[in-house]
C-alpha cells in the first residue's frame, strides 16, 4: 500500500485574513500595483461582502469599471454595515460614469442620504461630472463648488478657459514647434471640444474615459501605407472641461493643454505611449 504524503491546506478564513491585512496595507500606502492582485485573490475566495467591497474599490481605482460593476451589483447592501452601503453606491455610480452612463450614475448619487451629501465632497464631484456629461454645465459647476466648500484642498473648483482661449493656446503651441515637425502636421485639425462623446465612452467600454484630456483619431504618419479611406478622419480633440478640472491654477492649465496637444501630435507622428512618456508628453 502506498501512503501519499499529507499536504496541509491553508485555512480559507486564515488566508482571507492575511489578504485583508495585506490589502489594507497596500491601500494605506496608495500602492495600486500591490493592491490589485490581492483584490482579485480575495474575490476568487468568495470573501464576505465587506471584503468584496474593499476589493471592488481597488478595481474602481484601477479603472476596471466593468469588473468592479459586476462585483458591486452582486453585493447585497443588507450584508454591509455602517457607511459601507453608501460606499457601495458611490463606487457603483463611479463605474457607471466610467462606462458612459451618467444618467444612471446621477440617479444613484442623488439618492444618497442628506447627511452624507452634507459631509462628503466626493459625491458632489461625481454629481458634477454626471451633469457635465448630460449637457448641464451650470448644474455641474454648482456641484463642483459644493465639493470645494467641503474639501477645498482636495476638490478645488475648475479653472475656466474659453474655447477661443484654448484654441489660441493650441495655435501658439504648434507655432513654437520646430519647422521640420510643423511641416508634418498641417493636415491635422485640432478641435476644442468640451468632453469626450458618451457614444465613444460606451463603445470603448471605458477605454476612452469620461475624464480623457485629449484624443487622436485617424491614421498616423507611420501607418499611412495602410490608409483606409473609410476609416475615421484624422484629427486631434482637446477636451476643455476635463482640462479645466485637471489644473490647480491658470499656469498649470495652460501647461497641461500644451502637454496634451503635444502628446496627441506624437501619436500622429507614429509614437506609441512609451515614446511619448520618454519625451515627457504623457
Amino acid at each position: 500500500m502506498i501512503l501519499w504524503p499529507w499536504k496541509r491546506r491553508d485555512d480559507p478564513e486564515e488566508e482571507r485574513e492575511r489578504l485583508r491585512a495585506a490589502l489594507e496595507a497596500a491601500r494605506e500606502a496608495d500602492d495600486l500595483d500591490a493592491a490589485l492582485p490581492l483584490a482579485e485573490r480575495l474575490l476568487a475566495l468568495s470573501a464576505p461582502a465587506p471584503l468584496r467591497l474593499a476589493a471592488a474599490e481597488v478595481l474602481v481605482a484601477a479603472r476596471r469599471a466593468e469588473q468592479a460593476r459586476e462585483v458591486l451589483e452582486r453585493i447585497d447592501p443588507a450584508d454591509l454595515e455602517g457607511e459601507d452601503a453608501e460606499v457601495r453606491e458611490e463606487c457603483l455610480a463611479e463605474c457607471l460614469l466610467e462606462l458612459g452612463e451618467p444618467a444612471e450614475a446621477l440617479r444613484i448619487l442623488e439618492a444618497l442620504p442628506p447627511e452624507t451629501l452634507a459631509a462628503e465632497p466626493r459625491p458632489h464631484w461625481l454629481i458634477g461630472l454626471c451633469h457635465d456629461h448630460l449637457g448641464a454645465p451650470k448644474r455641474a459647476d454648482r456641484a463642483f463648488r459644493s465639493a470645494e466648500r467641503i474639501a477645498p484642498d482636495e476638490y478645488p473648483r475648475p479653472i475656466p478657459i474659453s474655447p477661443d482661449e484654448a484654441a489660441a493656446l493650441a495655435r501658439r503651441v504648434i507655432a513654437e514647434l520646430p519647422e521640420a515637425v510643423r511641416a508634418l502636421i498641417p493636415q491635422v485639425p485640432v478641435v476644442i471640444d468640451d468632453l469626450p462623446p458618451l457614444a465613444t465612452i460606451r463603445e470603448t467600454r471605458g477605454g476612452i474615459s469620461h475624464d480623457t484630456l485629449g484624443l487622436y483619431t485617424g491614421v498616423s504618419l507611420a501607418d499611412r501605407g495602410s490608409f483606409d479611406p473609410s476609416g475615421p478622419p484624422t484629427m486631434i480633440q482637446i477636451f476643455r472641461r476635463n482640462l479645466e478640472r485637471f489644473a490647480r491654477d491658470r499656469a498649470e492649465l495652460e501647461e497641461e493643454i500644451r502637454i496634451t496637444l503635444l502628446h496627441e501630435l506624437g501619436h500622429h507622428l507614429g509614437l506609441d505611449e512609451d515614446d511619448v512618456d520618454r519625451l515627457g508628453l504623457a
